[in-house]
């Protein structure tokens, strides 16, 4: 199979055509009133969407009968129930308490059902909207309020058994309202020292931050025959005005660019921290809605710092997410480096559960990187990890600064190209991008 041949200068861009092969070893509302003298006296409450982005954490939320707050079924279907189950560690189980004031769980909000405030209103998971049905605060007392409703998670009943749906109730401090909950101050992974940061609060139509990215122009097809050019300015990269930047693909003005094949087609953005930071380790993660439809290619990934002296696959590329469109439910996470890239490349895919696409919610994608050692996961969920023993003798060369990418390309030799029915403008949504000191 031929493999990418790029210049120094212009990487793998989006990376491997082919599947990568298996190793080759053998935004917030007022604080919540503290309504009872014992949680006046622990004065613990700590309102999420006031706090730093570095204060987020992820884990179990564990409470009545020793049970954990559960997502019924694992399904990520808006509306499904949240309720009480024998806790196993699984993504349904696995919350993620953001700086912004949200909970979420496979790719979606904690919610008061309806925007409820009443006794009784059902929690369940709902596609994340910004709304106050959707932010919570977590105290050292062990609530887990509501800040809109100014009420308790609580377990129906009160009960401990299986099954046993979680509700909003007046908080009374009894036990089916007390929560360990990865609190903010605390937690793994995300509760440590925030290095850097890109939240995408720009107004309308503003372009992403000079300070932090380079907006990448070219229609050279990035070593993989894609067929997009990637443009300067707001035209195909700007923010959304609701905390998103918006990479937006777009059908090209006939003679509008050349491309390498000739009059481009397509027209993107591809963006880059290159020149304006690196990391070395930590947890590197972003908050994507990705688009869906044939011949689109999203990526969010990494480049070793020295790409123009090294050249490309020597520098090293660590894809942290790449989604083609032929495949609406997979994303895939993958290793480049000298002697496995391309179609040599070594990585996993991932299929997003519950049965609906990728694209239809937004989700947090990481990689945790350390000597030796990364390892994948999307929505808190850990699927992949990767050592040197996975290279076959083969070097390892993530142990030296790498610079973040962001970028929607149009066709290429690995997800082809796109077809009448592929829906144009084509937007992939990032809600952030964080980098986290190691552990």
């Amino acid at each position: 199979m031929v493999l990418h041949t790029p210049a120094p200068t212009e990487p793998s861009g989006d990376d491997g055509f082919a599947p990568p092969r298996s190793p080759r070893s053998g935004r917030g509302s007022a604080l919540r009133r503290i309504a009872t003298s014992a949680l006046a006296a622990a004065a613990l409450l700590v309102p999420l969407s006031l706090a730093a982005p570095a204060s987020a954490a992820t884990g179990q939320i564990s409470g009545y009968g020793g049970k954990c707050v559960d997502v019924a079924g694992g399904s990520s279907a808006d509306g499904t129930r949240v309720q009480l189950w024998p806790c196993n560690g699984s993504g349904a189980q696995r919350w993620d308490v953001q700086a912004d004031g949200t909970v979420r769980a496979l790719g979606k909000c904690l919610d008061a059902a309806g925007g409820g405030t009443a006794d009784g209103t059902r929690v369940q998971l709902w596609t994340c909207n910004g709304s106050g049905a959707q932010r919570w605060a977590v105290s050292g007392a062990g609530d887990v309020v509501n800040v809109q409703a100014d009420k308790c998670l609580d377990a129906t009943g009160p009960s401990s058994a299986d099954r046993t749906p979680l509700q909003l109730w007046t908080c009374s401090g009894q036990a089916n309202q007390k929560w360990s909950a990865p609190a903010v101050g605390g937690g793994t992974p995300s509760a440590r020292r925030l290095v850097w940061s890109d939240e995408f609060n720009g107004a309308a139509g503003t372009g992403p931050d000079p300070a932090k990215w380079v907006q990448e122009v070219n229609g050279t097809g990035g070593g993989n025959a894609e067929l997009q050019y990637y443009t300067a300015g707001t035209g195909n990269t700007a923010m959304d005005g609701a905390g998103n930047l918006v990479i937006t693909a777009r059908r090209a003005t006939p003679g509008q660019y050349q491309c390498w094949y000739g009059a481009c087609q397509y027209t993107s953005g591809r963006m880059t921290t290159q020149g304006r930071f690196t990391t070395t380790y930590g947890r590197v993660e972003a908050r994507i809605q990705i688009p869906e439809g044939e011949g689109l290619w999203p990526a969010f990934w990494m480049l070793g710092a020295d790409i123009g002296s090294a050249g490309w696959p020597s520098s090293g590329e660590i894809d942290v997410m790449e989604n083609i469109g032929r495949e609406p439910r997979v994303v895939h996470g993958t290793l480049h480096g000298p002697g496995y890239s391309g179609g040599e490349s070594v990585g996993a895919p991932y299929t997003i559960p519950g049965g609906g696409a990728v694209g239809d919610a937004f989700h947090t994608f990481a990689v945790e990187w350390s000597p030796n050692r990364v390892t994948w996961s999307v929505d808190g969920v850990d699927y992949q990890t990767r050592t040197p023993a996975d290279l076959g003798g083969d070097r390892w060369v993530y142990d030296k600064p790498f610079f973040l990418l962001l970028n929607l390309a149009v066709g290429g030799q690995w997800p082809g190209s796109p077809t009448a029915a592929t829906p144009f403008p084509a937007q992939m949504r990032v809600d952030y991008v964080r980098v986290y000191a190691p552990a």
